[in-house]
């Protein structure tokens, strides 16, 4: 009795399908008629309006998918914003000369942000960071350093949606001012 009944629905659902395909065909032989008894003016404007109309639906379209992704990522700029300065702030001890922190130290307020960073950053910031905390336990020369901390500011303003070309001196500056005590009057150089 089941299996009558399976194959009833199987065949009502097959025949109601074939229908709407089988109406859709006789609906489209009906138009094409209609179109090909009209002049050859009315038809040019007819296809010329259609496609007119197509394309301001694939417009429509993509301005929709646009902004919808442009909302989801503004949607994480905040904490991203957040986060990337706590990582900064992180890093910054370790240009200071009077008062670098323990590795110990940097290593937990690290672990602190990995969980956040494995979440929120792009997979070129998460490279970055690795390769100057590794260069930093490896007790790597200060130039290689700095070098691997501007690549992390470059990815970081790349994924906040900033241009990577940017006035190097500012991250001078910066790295000459943590360096210091005196807020950056001086230029000593850094040492790590």
């Amino acid at each position: 009795m089941k299996f009558i009944f399976t194959m009833l629905v199987v065949t009502l659902v097959l025949t109601a399908i074939g229908g709407i395909f089988y109406g859709g065909y006789l609906g489209l032989v009906y138009l094409w008629q209609i179109y090909a008894g009209l002049g050859e003016v009315i038809r040019i404007i007819l296809l010329s309006a259609m496609a007119t109309v197509m394309l301001a639906a694939f417009v429509i379209a993509g301005a929709i998918k646009t902004a919808r992704s442009m909302a989801q990522m503004m949607q994480l700029k905040e904490p991203k914003l957040r986060l990337y300065q706590s990582l900064i702030e992180v890093y910054i001890p370790v240009f200071k000369a009077s008062t670098q922190p323990s590795h110990q130290a940097l290593r937990d307020s690290l672990d602190a942000l990995w969980t956040d960073l494995q979440i929120l950053s792009t997979s070129r910031v998460l490279d970055c960071h690795t390769r100057l905390e590794a260069a930093i336990y490896d007790r790597q020369p200060s130039k290689q350093i700095e070098e691997l901390f501007q690549k992390l500011i470059k990815a970081i303003r790349r994924d906040l949606g900033h241009g990577t070309h940017y006035d190097e001196t500012k991250l001078k500056i910066l790295l000459n001012s943590a360096a210091s005590d005196d807020g950056g009057r001086s230029s000593p150089g850094v040492s790590i």
